[in-house]
């Protein structure tokens, strides 16, 4: 027995450097962020009618969607994936008196449509032969990115470089030297959505000015990795 001490506190003292040095570990955070311009832009336009039956409303709603959506197609915007219906409702306009049970005076029908195009700056044009042509509510400009995968990926490419690099000074702080990697982990990927609200107005003559503006996508990671 007392000839294994030595050979035991050897191994014990062989051990010792590479237990501490893989229980040395630093984790950072990095965010990434990319700025597109938007190739994508979305309007709802819609038409809203009241009258005495329910039959009358829808009528007259669907003659003055019919001409919205033919100044649209002059406009240059037609055809199912540019210009799509999105919700129909008709509705009882109820008249409440004090008192008095609660009775039916009329109807309210609605239609809304899409316009989706492929040029943003042009989203505004659609706006205005939209409601010169009777369109009487207008929903969010929405300007998107058809594909964001590119941005997100440079995003996190950023985000990561911001955490290797943080993680470095980190070790360097320490005296050390950043070491393997051992994780990296994404935390989210965000993707907000600039969105303008228009209201519109029946007979509006001047051209709309809509601005896309920029998309901004940002990634945050986490890195973990040894320090030696």
């Amino acid at each position: 027995m007392a000839a294994l001490r030595p050979l035991l506190l050897a191994l014990t003292l062989c051990l010792m450097p590479a237990a501490a040095a893989a229980a040395t570990v630093v984790e950072s955070s990095g965010e990434g962020e990319v700025s597109v311009r938007p190739d994508q832009a979305r309007l709802s336009l819609g038409v809203t009618t009241e009258a005495a039956t329910a039959k009358e409303a829808m009528d007259a709603n669907a003659r003055t969607m019919t001409a919205v959506v033919a100044a649209l197609a002059t406009a240059g915007f037609a055809g199912p994936d540019v210009v799509a219906t999105r919700a129909v409702s008709l509705t009882p306009v109820m008249d409440h008196r004090p008192q008095q049970e609660p009775r039916i005076v009329g109807y309210r029908a609605n239609n809304t449509v899409q316009v989706t195009t492929r040029d943003p700056a042009a989203i505004g044009r659609a706006l205005d032969a939209g409601v010169q042509a009777g369109a009487n509510v207008a929903g969010g400009i929405a300007f998107t990115v058809a594909d964001p995968r590119p941005a997100e990926t440079q995003a996190l490419r950023l985000a990561v470089q911001d955490a290797q690099h943080r993680a470095t000074a980190m070790a360097e702080a320490l005296g050390r030297r950043l070491g393997r990697v051992l994780e990296v982990r994404t935390l989210d990927v965000e993707r907000p959505t600039p969105r303008f609200e228009t209201m519109a107005a029946r007979g509006a003559v001047a051209s709309t000015p809509v601005e896309p503006g920029l998309i901004t996508v940002r990634a945050r990671v986490t890195l973990k990795a040894e320090v030696r």
